[in-house]
């Protein structure tokens, strides 16, 4: 071996261990990338032989040599692990998420693909299992009660009229944005001036044929909550029922809602309250930590709705419906008693099913210390 050769040599052995963080670092970006595991460890954890001594001894006499890359690298690896996150489902069951640069996601179709499969069951066989009729015919009934409950909360029916007529009056002079609907949108029951249903799977549902025709005056916007691509103050009405649960970053979602609406605007929310999380439902809520969440980006509740007897899902222990506005906003009285209340101090545990205060818990305008919403 030359002089140059054995010098080289020596260079690597010295400074291998102090470069171990910057290899375990790339080890975490191509996990980002691929979807992959991180690759462990070559070192034994508690090994105390002389070798391991040895090799430890050098990595603290290296590493400050490296750190400044390493810190370097750490913030390539934030931004590599936000852009990993960033994606939308294209095509047919046997499609996949893809990114912004078009190039498949593997850890978002691992989260998007059962949810589609979810759906694509739902709409074709479990329907008429569960409850002897037609997805679409049995969902109908759900999402109609949904907006003729948002009708009485706003009192539509004082200055539109009864009914459904009186909804429509006023629906369709205003702007609706629904996040994380699946192919049957609360909006589509009724007709706004501009309805838009954002999903990440939009493309999916399209694909296996899984959107009603009550969707056909409905613009799918195939978009993550987290950042949709629309202007600001542009809806009246922003819906997002039992899909905070299920995104990314509930926080960076609520933003962006609080962003999109008007300054008179009002968000319509449903989140079961449950312990359990899954791979589609990452972020359980209960009441304390949604009230945060709604004051850490300025929205305040003006009516707020709390059932503990079950949710939508199996494992849910409760319901929380609440009718939204930013703080500050018209909507809420300038006196100072019919602000939005403070709840950080007086939570009260939730109530698991099959106890003895398993009844509905209303929590009207009039109690919540604000006034009666306005239309």
């Amino acid at each position: 071996m030359s002089l140059k050769d054995s010098a080289k040599s020596i260079a690597r052995r010295a400074l291998r261990p102090g470069l171990q963080d910057v290899a375990h670092t790339l080890d975490r970006i191509e996990a980002h990338l691929t979807g992959l595991p991180t690759a462990s460890s070559d070192d034994a954890v508690g090994d105390d032989s002389p070798k391991q001594i040895l090799k430890r001894a050098a990595y603290r006499a290296t590493r400050p040599g490296v750190i400044e890359s390493v810190e370097r690298l750490a913030k390539v690896e934030q931004a590599v692990a936000a852009r990993a996150n960033i994606g939308v489902w294209r095509g047919t069951l046997r499609g996949h998420a893809v990114g912004p640069d078009g190039v498949a996601n593997v850890a978002l179709s691992q989260k998007y693909g059962p949810e589609l499969a979810f759906w694509e069951g739902m709409v074709n066989r479990e329907s008429q299992r569960l409850w002897g009729m037609p997805f679409f015919e049995k969902c109908r009934q759900w999402q109609r009660g949904r907006i003729a409950e948002l009708a009485r909360w706003l009192d539509l029916a004082s200055k539109h009229g009864a009914g459904w007529s009186g909804i429509e009056a006023w629906s369709s002079t205003r702007t609706a944005v629904e996040f994380g609907p699946g192919p049957m949108p609360s909006i589509a029951m009724t007709k706004w001036r501009r309805s838009i249903a954002v999903d990440p799977i939009a493309d999916g549902y399209a694909s296996e044929g899984l959107l009603p025709p009550e969707c056909e005056d409905v613009v799918y916007l195939a978009s993550q909550g987290e950042h949709v691509p629309l202007p600001s103050a542009v809806a009246d009405v922003v819906v997002i029922e039992n899909a905070l649960d299920h995104v990314s970053d509930p926080g960076a979602t609520m933003a962006e809602i609080r962003r999109l609406l008007k300054h008179d605007g009002v968000v319509w929310l449903l989140v079961d309250l449950m312990d359990y999380s899954d791979e589609m439902h990452p972020h359980p809520f209960n009441e304390s930590r949604l009230r945060t969440l709604f004051r850490s980006v300025g929205l305040a509740p003006m009516r707020e709705r709390i059932k503990k007897d079950g949710g939508c899902h199996p494992e849910a222990y409760g319901e929380y419906r609440a009718l939204l506005a930013k703080i500050g906003s018209p909507r809420f009285s300038t006196d100072k008693k019919s602000q939005p209340a403070d709840h950080s101090q007086a939570e009260s545990k939730p109530a698991k099913p099959g106890g003895s205060d398993n009844a509905d818990i209303a929590v009207t305008a009039s109690s919540n210390g604000v006034h009666a919403p306005a239309n």
